[in-house]
């Protein structure tokens, strides 16, 4: 069976608060500042998304073969000087709040080692 790693950054915006994490549409975890999480998926192509309230990431596709663990990393978009921006996220541009990214390496993809 496949995986799906998910790793949350230590970043300041969200602190105290988790994101939740839609799968093909379902919402399989919630993830908190500093977290990695492993889940279960079955091979093949799927959808991943990250919420938080009133924002959230675009949909990010990817496929996975059997026995890979593909790595994704959930960050917020509000980091460093982009903290201006909050008003811009939460009125006008909400799915990019959250920023969500296929890590150039995963296990089991024949790459040694991950970003």
């Amino acid at each position: 069976m496949a995986q799906l790693e998910l790793i949350r950054d230590n970043g300041h915006p969200d602190r105290y608060r988790a994101y939740s994490i839609m799968l093909d549409g379902d919402k399989v975890c919630e993830i908190r500042r500093g977290q990695t999480k492993l889940i279960p998926i079955s091979p093949g192509a799927h959808s991943v998304m990250a919420r938080i309230d009133w924002g959230g990431s675009g949909a990010l596709q990817f496929s996975a073969t059997p026995e890979e663990t593909v790595a994704l990393r959930v960050t917020s978009n509000c980091l460093g000087w982009r903290v201006l921006l909050l008003f811009w996220y939460a009125f006008a541009d909400w799915n990019s709040y959250l920023k969500l990214e296929r890590l150039k390496t995963s296990y089991g993809d024949g790459a040694l080692g991950r970003d």
